[in-house]
């Protein structure tokens, strides 16, 4: 009977063995000599075709010819179009002997990009974000045609987004290259839209700033992205932010470039400085002196405590700048790009290039609290105290740049963001409907494990609840109050907005703020509990008391009682021990004698 079972044991062993042998030998081939790969996922097996290709034109290579799909054999250099298969329907797949449902699922109206290096393996770039290697490019249309193929460095790129399954990438070219329409750049990045399920809100902000804003702001366009054949998802190809004289324009001796950072990141930034309030600065592009943008930094703070910045900053960019992230609410505006050239005649600090939009439009923990919308950047100084980003929150309170930013938000920006609302945010969804599907397929366990799903509707309702806030105080001069929320030891703050003289109508509950059972919430600054009822006239500042904290107060224990139990039982464990290595001690010294 044992060596039955071995036997068996090892048949089963080799049997699962084989069939995934065959599973990664299968491709797809299409035109131009590039090739799929089957994904697996959850039992099933896809087959992920690029947009504007024929299924009569995607041939089988199937090296061990003993593939049927819904009982029919397929062997190499038989078509998809042969098999006579459709798109999104399910057929079985039968290897030598495991049964799989199969589905083929196409792209549209998204270009794709293939990239392949010489090894066929890519998990050194995977593993370490910096490790740069070369690779072959392939760029197709949207209908399939051939448009550009070259060689380029690939390395990865982002912060917290590196940490994701779905990676995001940089590409270097040798010479300046154009891609999809883009401006010619050596450097272009593929953005994975780890955290926007909806793949609109980079797209929608990028194309808005660059149709209200006369300075350079990265365009964008949508890919496919293939690896050696396996499918990565769905895309955005954007001009690089750097510094050149179509971009950020500044001198390479005079100019410099940075952007806000936090306590978080200051052990990954290569240069940065610390200014006198405590802002973490990253320098991206220096000059000959970091120490001469420190002393600037340092007047720009002074400056803006006292009213006087508008010598400083280049108002009309600063001013776009803050519009833009306050009207489409992003939560990262603690790490805007500045830059300055300190030959420069005008001598200015300019806001932007406008970069990295996915955590705006309600797509964050303290931007989830929707009612009636979450608050004014303004509102939330006490975000950045010693985090990041407080320029623009005393910037905007200063009569004179709110007297700038109202006037361009009603005559330009007004009408445009109608326009997104009620077309532009469907048409895009429409557009990447299908592409957008098949990168939800390939990456569900990420999304899914992110506990949320945005769809064109919920992003076009945030929105427009957004601009109504907005009117409310910028076009009918109502007055609104910032509720700041504290949700407990290692969760970020949460905000939103009351009307003046209006009682918050329903406190969001533990499940909205994403912690446990909260039994009510106190003033943080007097303690004293908080009603609902109370009239909302000045901003106020709240924290979360959970159920199980009251229940201990209850009961006299602040120490729930099975972790009690388990801290005396380490005690008495610990006296026993002492007491036993006494006794010995004892007795030993006792045989001595």
């Amino acid at each position: 009977m044992m060596i039955l079972g071995v036997f068996l044991s090892i048949f089963c062993y080799q049997k699962v063995k084989t069939d995934d042998g065959i599973v990664d030998e299968v491709q797809l081939c299409i035109e131009g000599n590039e090739h799929i790969k089957l994904y697996k996922t959850n039992g099933i097996l896809y087959a992920f075709i690029p947009s504007g290709i024929d299924l009569g034109d995607v041939a089988i290579s199937c090296p061990k010819n003993c593939m049927y799909i819904d009982g029919i054999k397929a062997a190499s250099g038989d078509t998809l179009g042969d098999l006579k298969l459709s798109f999104g329907n399910s057929y079985s797949l039968l290897f030598k002997h495991n049964k799989y449902e199969f589905k083929v699922l196409q792209s549209e109206n998204v270009s794709t990009l293939f990239i392949s290096n010489a090894t066929g393996n890519f998990e050194e770039v995977l593993s370490d974000k910096k490790h740069r290697e070369p690779v072959r490019v392939n760029l197709k249309d949207k209908n399939g045609n051939q448009l550009y193929t070259d060689v380029a460095d690939i390395c990865g790129r982002g912060n917290t987004t590196w940490n994701l399954d779905k990676k995001p990438f940089n590409l270097y070219f040798e010479n300046n290259v154009s891609l999809l329409g883009l401006e010619e750049s050596k450097k272009y990045c593929l953005l994975a839209n780890g955290y926007d399920e909806s793949n609109l809100r980079d797209k929608l902000v990028y194309d808005f700033a660059k149709e209200v804003e006369d300075n350079w702001t990265p365009g964008c366009e949508y890919v496919d992205l293939y690896i050696n054949g396996e499918y990565y998802g769905l895309y955005l190809l954007s001009e690089s932010v750097q510094v050149s004289e179509n971009k950020i324009d500044i001198s390479p001796d005079s100019g410099y470039w940075y952007s806000m950072s936090i306590p978080s990141r200051v052990a990954s930034l290569d240069d940065y400085v610390v200014t006198d309030d405590g802002r973490i600065v990253e320098v991206k592009y220096a000059g000959d002196d970091s120490s001469i943008l420190l002393e600037h930094l340092n007047e720009l703070e002074t400056s803006l405590k006292n009213d006087g910045a508008a010598e400083l900053i280049d108002t009309d960019s600063w001013v776009r700048t803050y519009l833009i992230n306050e009207i489409f609410a992003n939560t990262d505006i603690c790490s805007l790009y500045f830059y300055w050239d300190a030959a420069d005649v005008a001598n200015k600090i300019y806001a932007g290039p406008q970069w990295d939009y996915d955590n705006a439009l309600g797509n964050a923990a303290c931007n989830k609290v929707k009612q009636p919308s979450t608050a004014q950047i303004s509102g939330q100084l006490s975000r950045f105290t010693n985090y990041g980003n407080s320029w623009f929150g005393e910037l905007a309170d200063s009569p004179e740049f709110e007297e700038k930013y109202r006037e361009v938000y009603k005559s330009e920006y007004r009408s445009i963001l109608d326009d997104i609302i009620e077309n532009r945010i469907d048409d895009l969804s429409n557009s990447i409907e299908k592409a957008s599907y098949c990168n939800s397929v390939r990456w569900s366990g990420m999304f899914t494990a992110m506990g949320h799903n945005d769809s064109a509707g919920d992003i076009k309702q945030y929105l427009s609840e957004r601009v109504d806030f907005l009117d409310s105080m910028w076009v009918d001069d109502e007055k609104w109050h910032s509720i700041r929320i504290n949700r407990g030891a290692g969760a970020s703050y949460v905000f939103f907005s009351i009307k003046e003289g209006e009682c918050i109508a329903e406190m969001p509950d533990g499940n909205t703020l994403g912690v446990g059972n909260i039994a009510y919430f106190i003033d943080e600054n007097t303690g004293v509990e908080f009603s609902p009822n109370e009239i909302i006239n000045e901003d106020r500042c709240l924290k979360a008391v959970f159920a199980e904290e009251t229940q201990a107060k209850a009961t006299g224990h602040h120490i729930p009682v099975m972790k009690l139990i388990c801290y005396m039982t380490g005690f008495l464990f610990f006296i026993a021990l002492a007491y036993l290595a006494t006794m010995d001690r004892r007795i030993h010294i006792g045989q001595q004698v």
